[in-house]
């Protein structure tokens, strides 16, 4: 049976990703907000189609530090920095996204193979 991959298939199977290897609880440091919802945020933009849907550019985040809080990552220009400071991420992790960033992909349905063949594991 083949599966139509779609843009929205993908991005909530890589949601579902992120969700168990955060363990279902906020990424961001020290975080002891009580949410019943948590957000699958893209460190860089999914517009970076290589990394669309690549587990390495997800952070989970409840609300407030997804869009609604001061430091929040929509609202923080150093957000990915906070996020080295405090021991999330790497300078090195960071520097790998980039080199990633930057390669030229399409998304073309094998492409889009590729990433299911990766994130299937979390079905």
């Amino acid at each position: 049976m083949v599966i139509k991959l779609t843009d929205k298939k993908l991005l909530k199977l890589w949601r579902n990703a992120a969700l168990e290897r955060a363990g279902y609880k906020c990424e961001f440091p020290d975080c002891n907000i009580k949410y019943s919802q948590l957000h699958a945020h893209h460190i860089y933009h999914r517009s970076h189609v290589s990394l669309r849907y690549v587990l390495e550019n997800a952070i989970i985040l409840c609300p407030h530090h997804h869009t609604l809080g001061s430091l929040s990552a929509h609202k923080n220009p150093d957000f990915k920095d906070h996020l080295v400071a405090t021991g999330v991420r790497t300078e090195e992790f960071f520097d790998r996204l980039r080199e990633e960033r930057n390669r030229v992909q399409k998304n073309t349905a094998v492409w889009k193979q590729e990433c299911y063949d990766r994130l299937k594991i979390y079905l």
